[in-house]
């Protein structure tokens, strides 16, 4: 295969996985019977067929009630988080269907705080999701999220009917019809909190089956708010029953997949089979920016100590070049012109004089002291007297260098001789001037240690 063609696979690759991306996601129903979307609701067809039609999309899928089993989890038991929830399902599921529960995919789901939060489950356990998923990942199809039925319902219908949703109680009745199964689903709701969540089947997809359901579960309310919603019975209609409300007709062969348009709000259960990487707190965000800030004035604090220690260097350069070209002249000067051994000796004395010891223990007295500036250095390895004049930050800093200087190997009589206040050029530090007696034995030993 030429580089060419391997080019365009990888740009082929690229564009579609930006086809995703950007494209706006469609709703998928997964039912029994298979998969269908688009608007009017066509009637379900295999995944694999449907894939192939629809290659690249990004969807949202909502999974019918029929493939479904749900779970309500008693108020009050120690379930702190959504993971807690799914590992108490997942017991629950597989008590009541056995092994094979175990391996079913759940959605978990908590809502409301405070001590007594409502929390509950639904597991998919009539589709064979491996075979689905891989269906759909051959060709390329996103998928987003995937909701049950009931889940994906509501938050399109607390936009549509204020006034049920507000009701101190009320209930949604959901019914499915496909393939020879009817099923109705039952939520009933007190001050916005799900007290009920249910489904049972149906001895016929009729209007009357649906009807003798609605009774027994109305039967302690006979006017309790009920929406009821649906597809596949043999009329459109159900029977006429008090506080029963119906919004669009029963039997159509797929449920209108605008229902499922909306996403979740914060107050309502969000099961999701697909998990999604939780977003991060307003707390984790602003302790994470405050650990950027201290980090930030840390390198800065680093940056400036680098070249304050830079600065301090180039000064013990500086300092070492101005002593290395004042000891030959102090050399010449204190060598006399006398012939034979005694002129050598002085001449040897001066070469072997310890300068890298003095210009040692001068640079490491100052080395850490910030604002510190020599001036000049004034000795001859001919007489032991030295003189050292500076700037320094204050009087304390001063001081401090000539008591390191004192403390050091070979140094005697170390005094602060003067100290005025710096010139208008040199700003307020003060100037000062240190004076001393080196002895060459001494430092000479310190070297060599």
């Amino acid at each position: 295969m030429s580089r060419w063609t391997n080019e365009r696979a990888r740009a082929g690759l690229l564009a579609g996985w930006l086809r995703r991306r950007l494209a706006r996601p469609q709703t998928l129903w997964i039912a029994p019977a298979g998969l269908a979307s688009g608007a009017p609701p066509a009637r379900p067809q295999p995944a694999a067929d449907w894939a192939a039609q629809h290659a690249q999309a990004s969807v949202d899928g909502v999974v019918s009630e029929l493939m479904l089993h749900h779970l309500l989890v008693e108020p009050g038991l120690p379930l702190a988080d959504r993971a807690a929830v799914q590992g108490y399902a997942r017991q629950q599921f597989a008590h009541y269907w056995g092994a094979a529960a175990t391996r079913w995919p759940l959605a978990a789901w908590r809502q409301g705080g405070g001590e007594r939060p409502q929390a509950g489950a639904s597991a998919l356990g009539s589709a064979d999701w491996p075979a689905l998923q891989q269906a759909l990942q051959a060709r390329g199809v996103r998928l987003r999220s995937l909701r049950p039925a009931w889940a994906a319902l509501l938050p399109g219908l607390v936009a549509r009917e204020p006034d049920w949703w507000s009701a101190p109680q009320a209930a949604l009745a959901w019914v499915e019809a496909d393939g020879g199964q009817a099923s109705l689903s039952w939520l009933q709701w007190r001050g916005g909190r799900c007290e009920q969540l249910r489904h049972q089947r149906l001895r016929a997809p009729s209007v009357e089956a649906l009807d003798e359901a609605l009774a027994a579960l109305t039967q302690a309310q006979p006017a309790l708010p009920v929406l009821l919603m649906g597809y596949g019975l043999d009329r459109p209609r159900a029977l006429a029953r008090p506080g029963l409300r119906q919004p669009e007709p029963l039997d159509g062969v797929a449920p209108r997949l605008e229902w499922f348009a909306a996403s979740a709000g914060e107050a309502l259960p969000a099961p999701d089979f697909i998990e999604r990487p939780q977003r991060p707190s307003p707390l984790s965000l602003a302790l994470a920016a405050t650990a950027l800030a201290v980090l930030g004035v840390a390198g800065w604090e680093a940056w400036q100590q680098h070249q304050r220690l830079d600065a301090l260097q180039a000064q013990a350069q500086t300092l070492r070049a101005r002593a290395g070209a004042a000891a030959p002249a102090a050399a010449r000067k204190t060598a006399r012109p006398e012939p034979g051994a005694a002129g050598v000796a002085q001449a040897r004395a001066a070469l072997e004089h310890p300068w890298g010891r003095v210009l040692s223990d001068i640079e490491h007295s100052g080395a850490d002291q910030a604002q510190l500036a020599w001036l000049a250095l004034d000795h001859a390895a001919g007489r032991p007297e030295l003189r050292l004049e500076g700037v320094a930050a204050d009087r304390g800093q001063a001081l401090q260098l000539a008591d390191r200087l004192a403390a050091r190997a070979g140094w005697r009589d170390v005094v602060l001789a003067r100290l005025q206040q710096g010139e208008p050029a040199q700003g307020p530090r003060p100037r000062f001037e240190i004076q001393a007696r080196v002895q060459g034995a001494p430092l000479a030993a310190g070297a060599a240690r």
